[in-house]
């Protein structure tokens, strides 16, 4: 996404360019104004990595740019927006949006706008006045930068190769999920398992990788080795951080960049390390505490030290980490399918309780059968308020905790503890 500061060169370079527009202030309820909105939209998703339309920024007229609240809080509203740009697109288009300020301090909105996924965007419906015509394919000019359906050869190759590259792609995966022999290239899941590894190896982690751990990895359906600008991961995350019991999931304060991840080790909390990389994925790593206890009053002879594991800790653990991917995959400006794996490593053998003095404890010795315990949660294509973490999050919950041959383990058990962990607060 775009930084102030580049929002204030591009105002101060006099002129649009081709992956900018400007829009001066309008309201999401003028149909003119969402209309030239919209047919800029499509235009920058026919090109190659997209571009920015930028709301409140008057090019002929500086005393005019600028958006009160009002109009910002219009724009900021997802959902609306969306539905009103993909009134006239086909397929939709996807895109994200934040608030920024000009040097004057006033405020705009911009509209990250992503190139298309598999095929070119055609305009969905005729538009008043003509801006937007029905079948029209819109382009950004290589002439001047304005949205137009009047296509060079050049303009209209760049379409074509782009969606050409996109459908070779798609028969690849096709053709490797189908079994036919195909010439050796990594898988996505390989791409993004070399990063992860890559900065692992670089990553002074020793105290936290051969503990018992839970390790959460957060992955785009496909890898694209750039989908986030680097300048862009940190801010994604911070907005994406999740805080209900105290402490931020994941803890950013003093982060450090790489060349392609930004990352950050916490032993001041919770001993924890988290990267996120351009290509969109999100791993971290959580050392389980020692210093959690056997349940009072219990009948078990448990002699273990430091080897309690209370039913609350993967609950809200699972419940936070969904909550961040669900507000991550926003953050990106990706709207596709997105996997979160979850992993349990190193904890075979640990005792369950149930951590919490308002439930009757164990009496039994319930532990944990397994030394490497996995789980996916696909999370369906759609904004972040369409689905609730606290759900997704009961069926992984009530997986791990039968592994400790825990029987009376139910969703409602799993909800109780989520109320508990969180004080009754959403996700």
């Amino acid at each position: 996404m775009l930084s102030n500061l580049e929002i204030a060169a591009f105002i101060a370079a006099g002129h649009e360019v081709r992956n900018v527009e400007f829009k001066g202030p309008g309201s999401s309820s003028d149909l003119d104004f969402v209309v030239k909105v919209a047919r800029a939209a499509i235009a920058m998703a026919n090109q190659r990595d997209g571009g920015y339309v930028i709301i409140g920024v008057d090019e002929n007229d500086p005393e005019r740019c600028g958006l009160d609240a009002n109009l910002v809080a219009e724009w900021m509203d997802f959902d609306t927006v969306v539905d009103k740009i993909n009134r006239y697109a086909d397929p939709p288009v996807r895109l994200s949006r934040s608030r920024r300020q000009l040097p004057s301090g006033r405020d705009v909105v911009v509209l990250e706008i992503a190139e298309f996924d598999d095929i070119p965007i055609l305009a969905a419906r005729d538009a008043p006045k003509g801006v937007i015509r029905l079948g029209h394919l819109y382009t950004r000019s290589f002439r001047k930068p304005e949205s137009t359906a009047t296509h060079t050869h050049n303009e209209l190759r760049e379409v074509l190769d782009l969606a050409t590259q996109k459908q070779l792609g798609r028969f690849l995966r096709t053709a490797r999920g189908a079994g036919l022999p195909l010439p050796d290239r990594p898988s996505d899941d390989e791409q993004y398992n070399d990063e992860r590894t890559a900065f692992i190896a670089q990553a002074a982690i020793e105290d936290i990788v051969p503990s018992a751990r839970f390790e959460y990895t957060i992955r785009p359906a496909d890898f694209e080795s750039e989908r986030v600008g680097f300048s862009d991961l940190l801010p994604a995350v911070r907005s994406a951080t999740v805080s209900v019991r105290g402490w931020p999931f994941p803890f950013v304060q003093n982060p450090e960049h790489g060349d392609r991840w930004v990352s950050e080790q916490n032993r001041f909390i919770h001993t924890e390390v988290w990267a996120a990389f351009e290509s969109g994925q999100y791993a971290s790593w959580h050392r389980l505490p020692h210093d959690l206890e056997d349940d009072w009053n219990s009948l078990g002879d448990i002699e273990d030290e430091n080897r309690f594991f209370p039913v609350w800790l993967p609950v809200a653990q699972f419940t936070e980490a969904l909550s961040f991917a669900l507000r991550y995959r926003e953050a990106i400006g990706y709207s596709g399918p997105l996997s979160v794996h979850l992993r349990l490593l190193g904890a075979k053998g640990w005792h369950l309780t149930t951590g919490d003095r308002r439930r009757t404890p164990f009496h039994g010795d319930y532990r944990l059968s397994t030394n490497d315990w996995q789980r996916t949660v696909v999370l369906p294509e759609g904004p972040a308020a369409a689905f609730s973490a606290r759900e997704l999050a009961v069926a992984p919950s009530v997986h791990l905790l039968e592994r400790f041959g825990w029987p009376g383990v139910t969703e409602q058990i799993v909800a109780s503890a989520q109320d508990a962990a969180f004080d009754g607060k959403a996700f």
